[in-house]
């Protein structure tokens, strides 16, 4: 589990912050990492809500484009899966981290510009190589 919990002491709280960070340690045989509360919400920014941001995004692109009835597999299922989860809790935690929420979106226009250029020119090597290094970051999450 390591890396799998993170602790942000504050400057009043710092050893109750290592006394946690132990406990996970010593008794549950977890790993935590400690980084301040800025690192914390920069991290998460890429991490958890850019990705909830974009699973959101596509759900609701989805709803509104697909045809009557249209029929999704699993590839629209798993991407989206993550959209059914609590819009108020969400729309919170969006605006209290939208100071590092709203960079990391900006930057899903690179990407997003380098696909569209190689569809449009039909330059297949660009779009394998694109393809390729998504599916190459992909394939390190699972262990």
């Amino acid at each position: 589990m390591h890396g799998g919990v993170y602790v942000t002491p504050t400057r009043d709280g710092g050893a109750a912050a290592r006394e946690v960070a132990h406990f996970w340690s010593d008794t549950l045989g977890a790993h935590p990492v400690v980084i301040d509360a800025a690192q914390h919400d920069r991290q998460l920014a890429v991490t958890s809500h850019l990705p909830q941001a974009v699973a959101s995004l596509l759900a609701s692109f989805l709803a509104r484009a697909a045809p009557a009835g249209a029929s999704f597999g699993p590839g629209a299922r798993d991407t989206t899966r993550v959209a059914a989860s609590d819009p108020a809790l969400w729309a919170e935690i969006f605006l209290m981290n939208r100071d590092e929420l709203l960079p990391a979106l900006r930057s899903l226009e690179t990407p997003l510009g380098e696909l569209e250029r190689a569809l449009e020119l039909g330059d297949a090597p660009a779009l394998t190589a694109w393809l390729g290094g998504a599916a190459a970051w992909r394939r390190r999450l699972d262990p």
